[in-house]
């Protein structure tokens, strides 16, 4: 029997600086970002039960969701989500201090943040680290999430749990979120602390080869060795930032010597590039990357998270007659990556101890 309508509240913060932007780039606790978040781990959790069917995956997140579609698939969502008050951030000063220089040349917080984090600019007189588009949403900054669930069943109420929990343990937000910004905390009774070992997590896993067969993120992956999950405890978010600007630049450097039938090994970690143009690809051409970072608060500070949730370049991206160049890249995806996979296992740990 349904339920006709339940309703929970979570607490939410940022264990790291968030650049929420709004329609003018400043930063702003908005619902609609919560409710994206929401769907995309939703679609994770869901994938293994649609046995990785697209289009079964669409319906069920349609009826779920919502749908602007004219023919059946469309209607209301039946996850109904409301903030306690939209506003702006508070961080207008970004701090000057607790920052590494990577390699002598870029502090971690712009090399993680380029874009909303800026470096001094002569040209507009700012002879300091700034930011952007101010405000942000600063890491004490609270906020109280309300979730309704209309004609809730129990199949329903456990799909968007375990979609809140995936979330609570990778989810981030806004821009450069992908590099650990906007990092999300999920308070309630019902959100687990990160998960010690490897069983709660492998009902969304598969093995890296099977999980580079499809163009969209829907599996964490695995090797022999485990789930490809890495974490590491620091004392603050500055300097998890530091860990993690330090990580991703080497991560560049291990895969700057794959090239070929111009591609490049480091396009497969995010594109575009401020210094290389993949000439196969469409101009307008966005590529995420797989790795994701994430800064979550414990007692003794911060537990940094790095999972790779592995999927392939999508076919949409590439232009007319480039076969040559599609066959290096599933050639040599996987190999580029358990390179990324070593750096990753010497600066880390495994979850569970296996390194």
């Amino acid at each position: 029997m349904s339920k006709q309508y339940i309703t929970h509240e979570y607490q939410l913060s940022f264990a790291t600086p968030a650049f929420l932007g709004d329609a003018s780039q400043k930063g702003a606790w908005r619902t609609p970002p919560f409710k994206a978040l929401l769907r995309q781990w939703w679609r994770i959790a869901a994938a293994k039960d649609c046995n990785y069917d697209v289009s079964e995956l669409r319906r069920r997140e349609h009826a779920l969701f919502g749908s602007a579609a004219d023919d059946k698939t469309g209607g209301k969502s039946k996850v109904r989500l409301r903030l306690s008050e939209w506003k702006s951030g508070n961080l207008r000063q970004w701090p000057q201090k607790g920052f590494s220089r990577l390699d002598g040349q870029v502090n971690a917080d712009v090399y993680l943040g380029y874009g909303p984090v800026a470096p001094p600019s002569r040209k507009k007189g700012i002879d300091h680290v700034h930011l952007e588009h101010p405000p942000a949403i600063e890491t004490i900054e609270q906020a109280t999430l309300r979730l309704a669930l209309v004609d809730a069943t129990e199949e329903k109420e456990q799909e968007i749990a375990h979609a809140l929990q995936l979330a609570a343990w990778f989810g981030t937000l806004g821009s450069r979120s992908r590099n650990g910004w906007g990092s999300l905390t999920i308070s309630h009774e019902e959100i687990k602390p990160f998960p010690e070992d490897q069983r709660d997590l492998q009902h969304i896993a598969l093995p890296v080869e099977q999980a580079l067969q499809r163009d969209w993120a829907h599996a964490l992956g695995s090797d022999r060795d485990g789930l490809l999950l890495w974490t590491a405890y620091v004392e603050n978010w500055k300097k998890a930032v530091n860990h993690l600007g330090l990580l991703r630049k080497e991560i560049r450097k291990v895969v700057k010597e794959f090239n070929g039938c111009e591609m490049k090994g480091s396009f497969l970690l995010g594109y575009p590039l401020t210094k290389a143009r993949a000439y196969a690809w469409q101009d307008e051409a966005r590529l995420p990357n797989q790795l994701r970072f994430k800064v979550l608060p414990d007692q003794e500070g911060c537990l940094l998270c790095v999972a790779h949730f592995p999927c392939t370049v999508p076919d949409s991206i590439w232009k007319k007659n480039q076969e040559r160049a599609k066959a290096w890249v599933s050639s040599n995806q996987l190999h580029i990556w358990q390179q990324v996979h070593k750096v990753l296992d010497e600066r880390m740990q495994r979850l569970g101890g296996l390194s």
